[in-house]
């Protein structure tokens, strides 16, 4: 798209003018909508995590599992928690730089390392609440054959959550490239 096209849809644009009091409100961290759904994940998420945390012992025979188990379903909980909470911050801080290009650059950089640990803390997680289950049954061929399925499911996952990273991925760099090959001309 040529600018003198970017600027006529700019100035055909029918929004009604915001102004500073409001754009800055939208920009607050409080009301910013995807802020608020990651908020809102997290406090879903804490909720019922604690739940689990409280009741395992009893619901889930906590008592008649081994230590590890224990340690690895608290680590896989804890673990869940900690990797909302870094996704809060890393979506929070968008765009520091003043230089769009730049600041995207960083975000591009800080997303990868997010697709990477997004991805293998669902695996472990995975894996953490698998041991926690599996920790106490004296396995059959038939138990070993459901424990396979449910090791190919969480591999499914996790190609499945690779390949949404990669997509979003690729669209960012895309745009990235615009902003470059628009700025070299």
């Amino acid at each position: 798209m040529e600018f003198d096209q970017l600027k006529a849809a700019w100035n055909a644009e029918t929004n009604p003018k915001k102004g500073p009091d409001q754009l800055k409100k939208m920009r607050a961290e409080r009301a910013h909508p995807v802020l608020k759904k990651i908020r809102r994940q997290f406090a879903i998420e804490a909720f019922f995590f604690s739940l689990l945390l409280v009741f395992y012992y009893d619901f889930f025979d906590g008592h008649q599992k081994p230590l590890y188990a224990n340690l690895a379903l608290v680590a896989t909980l804890v673990l869940l928690l900690v990797h909302t909470a870094a996704g809060y911050l890393a979506a929070r801080k968008v765009a520091a730089d003043a230089d769009l290009l730049r600041a995207l650059t960083a975000y591009h950089a800080k997303l990868k390392r997010l697709a990477v640990l997004s991805t293998a803390v669902r695996v472990l997680a995975s894996l953490g609440l698998l041991l926690f289950f599996a920790s106490v049954i004296s396995f059959s061929p038939a138990k070993y054959g459901l424990l396979l399925a449910l090791l190919v499911v969480v591999i499914l996952q996790a190609f499945f959550q690779a390949r949404m990273w990669s997509g979003r991925l690729k669209k960012l760099k895309a745009t990235l490239e615009d902003f470059t090959n628009e700025q070299g001309r």
